[in-house]
């Protein structure tokens, strides 16, 4: 994703045998717009690049494709009800297990906040 101009753009460079990149603009200048556009893009764009590797007119058919995948896209997030979030649900982590490292990590970071407000032994900062 690039900006230019104020306005988001969609880019992903073609791959082999094919030259160059893809890109069309997202049609919006807010970040966070603009971000949830082009990650459905990608999923998209892989998923057609995928099918349509061995299409001497992959550009067309990404554009096309594309182009209508976007527009699906925009009408999400306007059919998103009023006062929720249209990028996606709230998840309450706190129902999961903690990874096996977090308890660990959890330790040493309350023993530094520890550490940060003891006063200061020796006078002289290290």
């Amino acid at each position: 994703m690039t900006r230019k101009r104020g306005v988001y753009f969609f880019r992903r460079r073609l791959p082999r045998p094919f030259l160059g990149e893809f890109a069309m603009s997202l049609g919006t200048r807010h970040f966070r717009i603009a971000q949830y556009l082009a990650e459905s893009l990608t999923a998209a764009f892989e998923e057609l690049v995928a099918q349509s590797m061995t299409s001497p007119n992959l550009q067309i058919i990404l554009s096309e494709y594309l182009r209508e995948h976007l527009a699906s896209a925009r009408k999400a997030l306007i059919k998103a009800p009023h006062g929720e979030s249209p990028f996606g649900k709230w998840v309450d982590y706190s129902e999961f297990p903690e990874a096996p490292g977090v308890a660990g990590a959890r330790h040493w970071i309350a023993q530094f906040k520890e550490d940060l407000r003891a006063p200061a032994r020796g006078g002289a900062c290290r």
